[in-house]
């Protein structure tokens, strides 16, 4: 599917301004991008996952992204954000069944209130995009559409 020129200048003006918004007011933004791109491989959004893999290597080598995203172990993350990375997870792929257990073990590993308010406007931000962007029938190596102006 071909996606139009004005989907670009609406997801600019409608979508992009308010998240640049919300995202300067999330605290370890760092932090964040792993977790977009783990939360975009649960959902199976190829088209983000790539994207968002690539951005998460700003701050860390390619190997410790790779050990993040695929590796179950996690080791060469820190405990809190292991614990974040677990907690957005199952907040994507099991929030029927999500008990108070998840968040426990993410304070326990030292996550605070805060943390885990971000992780959860993350996931939900997150799990928007990528259904739009599936729903667009976007695929990994696909250019974002630019729009005049």
């Amino acid at each position: 599917m071909r996606v139009p020129q004005e989907v670009s200048k609406w997801h600019r003006d409608l979508f992009g301004e308010p998240f640049m918004s919300w995202r300067s007011r999330v605290r370890s933004w760092e932090e964040g991008k792993l977790i977009v791109a783990a939360v975009s491989q649960a959902n199976l959004a190829g088209f983000c996952v790539s994207r968002h893999r690539r951005r998460s290597v700003d701050r860390m080598s390619e190997e410790e992204v790779a050990q993040a995203l695929d590796g179950p172990e996690r080791e060469s993350l820190s405990p809190v954000t292991r614990a974040l990375l677990g907690f957005a997870e199952e907040l994507t792929l099991a929030l029927e069944t999500m008990s108070s257990e998840a968040v426990g073990q993410a304070i326990d590993a030292g996550a605070s209130v805060s943390h885990l308010r971000d992780v959860v406007e993350i996931v939900a931000v997150t799990n928007v995009v990528n259904r739009m962007t599936m729903t667009l029938g976007r695929r990994p190596g696909d250019v974002r559409p630019r729009g005049p102006g």
